[in-house]
């Protein structure tokens, strides 16, 4: 079947509702994300793209809850961005400067380490909000335009944040990334360090959703956090599906 935003239930209507009640509980449940820096917009990804270094971090964390996606940052230099970001519920943002096929041993001793933190949080975990919009296009391309739709709001959005308000604290950046899973409910989000999931955002919900995450803890949020934006929440790192739905029901 071909999809496309004329696919996407419009606002309002009965599917959208429907659509938008099944949204709990609908993420990979994970005790790691790793985005590793792509130099290629997921559009252009094809439809399963995974690289060698992705590859190799998932084998060697086979079953362990670790999940990873390639992320593109538009604008970015090598310098700018670092080669992989790590998120985990107890210890927050790692990033690793270097990842190579060279360096994979290190690198994983690197993740390990922080995996096994029960905390502090790492002090760089609340200066900087990253904001994740799947546009994998052939993989589906209710991704790719209502994801390309929704990533340039949000850098519209963070831009402004960033200029206004960025030097007092927190800053905001945007990336796009490949495959997160749940085509039907694009434009899906994931924003960490807080670790949360978000689907069937538009266009003009970038400002509210920037809004939202900067006025909340700037960690990553726990089973005793209640769900951010709760009409969109897909679900949180660190939980597990039940624990989600549950999470959900409880503070309704």
């Amino acid at each position: 079947m071909f999809y496309s935003t004329t696919t996407i239930p419009p606002p309002g209507s009965d599917a959208h509702v429907e659509l938008q009640q099944s949204l709990p509980g609908t993420i990979q449940a994970h005790r790691c994300h790793i985005f590793l820096r792509s130099d290629k917009r997921p559009t252009e990804f094809p439809e399963k793209y995974i690289s060698p270094i992705h590859r190799a971090l998932l084998l060697r964390f086979f079953r362990q809850g670790v999940i990873a996606n390639s992320a593109w940052y538009p604008d970015a230099s090598a310098s700018d961005v670092p080669a992989a970001t790590v998120f985990t519920p107890l210890a927050g943002r790692l990033d690793i400067p270097e990842v190579s096929l060279e360096n994979i041993d290190a690198v994983e001793k690197r993740i390990k380490a922080h995996l096994e933190l029960e905390g502090p949080v790492s002090k760089e975990t609340g200066r900087l909000v990253d904001l994740y919009v799947c546009t994998h296009a052939a993989r589906d391309c209710r991704c790719g335009e209502m994801g390309g739709l929704v990533a340039k709001a949000l850098r519209e959005a963070a831009e402004e944040w960033n200029k206004s308000k960025g030097a007092e604290g927190v800053r905001v950046r945007v990336g796009e990334v490949g495959h997160v899973g749940g085509h039907k409910y694009a434009a899906n989000v994931l924003a960490y360090p807080h670790g949360e999931w978000f689907g069937m955002v538009r266009p003009e919900h970038a400002l509210k959703l920037l809004e939202t995450l900067v006025s909340s803890p700037i960690r990553p949020l726990t089973e005793r956090d209640p769900p951010t934006w709760r009409s969109h929440w897909r679900g949180r790192m660190g939980l597990g599906k039940d624990e989600q739905i549950e999470l959900f029901k409880l503070t309704q």
